[in-house]
């Protein structure tokens, strides 16, 4: 995630006033624009309806002074991260649809946001390149065979951040699968199965290709399971989750964070009776546990005149 501060603002004219939030790191300004400004980032606030379709140009820089414009196209991670947090987002009085040009603009051309959102829909088919395996290694087999089945969905993203964002996409979902990889059953079991959309995606992670040879059963570990959920919410937050075609991978992958954050709670309630079993079991250390009994052999001279003498010593 990065962090930015932001306005959007008609001349003088305060539209949306200085705002600081977070934006994922795969979005370009036009996907951070189109969503903050129809308040889907600060609470539904959104800019007066005759500037929805207005020009925009956006600014960036450091602090509030010296801004430098910067294209819609940038992804805002690079922006931040070269020229500062701070952007500023300046609509035209007009809608751009009602704008004529006789003269040729001195002006650098910046496109309107959902102009830009429109063109990146027709035209994200670009896939990450697979990664080249030149020993045995299962773990990418499995992530370049979901680049396979981004491939046959016709999803992807557009060239300049197919690998940016492609690469997260496999690496976060990637990652999940290989770690519940084997407990498929076990998650099903429990009512927290895999998305079916999901469920090609096993027998990858097998012990028989491993120096440990058995499933361990207590692999999946309550925190690693809160972990991928976390990740899988912000991967299904990215913009391009909003396109129409993602639609059915974002619901999967929303459904496999909330199934793998409950079957977490579950592994922890399962502890903590664990715990209070343990906790409720009693040593008792009694006088008998010092008691230490010797085995004495007894020697007995069974002569009847030994048997006399020591009679006789006993008595005088």
């Amino acid at each position: 995630m990065v962090f930015v501060i932001v306005q959007i603002r008609n001349g003088a004219q305060i539209l949306k006033p200085w705002y600081g939030c977070s934006v994922a790191e795969g979005s370009s300004i036009a996907d951070f624009y189109a969503s903050y400004s129809s308040g889907q980032l600060d609470h539904n606030l959104r800019i007066p309806d005759e500037y929805q379709d207005s020009e925009v140009a956006v600014k960036a820089a450091k602090s509030r002074s010296d801004m430098i414009l910067v294209s819609f196209d940038c992804p805002v991670a690079e922006v931040v991260s070269s020229l500062g947090q701070y952007m500023d987002f300046v609509v035209s009085t007009k809608p751009a649809a009602q704008e004529t040009k006789t003269l040729p603009s001195t002006r650098p051309t910046v496109r309107d946001a959902c102009s830009v959102l429109m063109e990146s829909s027709r035209s994200c088919h670009t896939l990450p390149q697979k990664w080249q395996i030149l020993v045995p290694n299962r773990k990418l087999s499995l992530k370049n065979d979901m680049i396979d089945f981004l491939d046959k969905n016709r999803l992807g993203w557009s060239a300049s951040h197919a690998q940016q964002c492609g690469k997260s996409f496999v690496n976060i979902l990637g990652e999940v699968m290989w770690n519940i990889d084997g407990n498929h059953q076990t998650l099903y079991d429990r009512g927290h199965g895999v998305p079916a959309l999901f469920a090609q995606f096993k027998g990858y992670n097998l012990p028989t290709k491993h120096k440990k040879r058995k499933i361990d059963e207590g692999r999946l570990k309550s925190t690693e399971l809160l972990s991928h959920s976390s990740s899988l919410f912000v991967l299904a937050g990215n913009s391009y989750m909003k396109f129409r075609q993602w639609s059915s991978v974002r619901e999967a992958i929303l459904q496999l964070a909330e199934d793998l954050r409950k079957h977490a709670a579950y592994l922890n309630r399962q502890n903590e009776c664990v715990q209070d079993n343990n906790a409720k079991r009693v040593c008792v250390r009694t006088d008998v546990d010092d008691i230490k009994v010797l085995d004495c052999t007894a020697y007995i001279n069974h002569k009847l005149s030994n048997c006399n003498q020591s009679l006789h010593i006993a008595l005088f």
